[in-house]
């Protein structure tokens, strides 16, 4: 509930700017640029960082997020990757602000004083990784926006109710296939036991 109150807040803050409410694709660049005061960038973090699986990065005393040069041209995983690093900006400098945590540091470009910077890799999986990535996805596909695009497409309203209890229907049965071959290598290995047995 916090993480989609802070998206929430942020598309407000962005339709009081611009005067208008936003429609998707919701315009992550100009959110962080003209309501956060973000700069933005494209460039090699990978070589600059020497770190193979950079997606993007944010300089909190610079206000300066960098997204990698690989994400040029693939603009919804660019989109997602800048809303995931706003999520970092929104939910994670704060705590910083506070001296609740510290981040690392790391240099903009060789050479360059070092300042505390959040580093996005492929695959992290920490807390502050997953909130960075709900927050994206609450930002980016706004809660009232999926339901009138489920109701346009399927013709009734989203009934999240329906939703749970297929998700939960779907891991039951997954559930049960992994019982069912679990079951069927008992019994194969038995069948082949008895067969080596008999043969002896």
């Amino acid at each position: 509930v916090q993480l989609e109150s802070a998206a929430q807040e942020l598309l407000r803050r962005y339709a009081k700017w611009k005067g208008e409410p936003p429609r998707p694709p919701i315009p992550v660049d100009a959110i962080a640029e003209s309501v956060l005061g973000l700069t933005l960038e494209m460039g090699d973090l990978r070589k600059k960082l020497g770190k193979p699986d950079v997606l993007g990065a944010t300089w909190l005393d610079d206000a300066l997020v960098v997204i990698d040069s690989s994400l040029e041209g693939n603009e919804g995983r660019y989109c997602f990757t800048l809303g995931h690093e706003v999520g970092h900006w929104q939910l994670h400098r704060p705590l910083r602000e506070m001296d609740k945590v510290t981040f690392p540091l790391f240099s903009r470009e060789p050479g360059a004083k070092a300042t505390a910077a959040i580093v996005c890799r492929d695959g992290q999986r920490d807390s502050a990784e997953i909130q960075a990535d709900k927050f994206a996805a609450l930002l980016l596909m706004p809660a009232s926006d999926v339901r009138a695009a489920v109701k346009q497409v399927t013709g009734e309203p989203l009934a999240l109710e329906n939703f749970v209890a297929r998700k939960k229907a779907g891991e039951r049965i997954a559930e049960l296939q992994r019982i069912q071959y679990i079951w069927q290598r008992v019994a194969e290995d038995a069948c082949r036991a008895g067969h080596s047995h008999r043969g002896a």
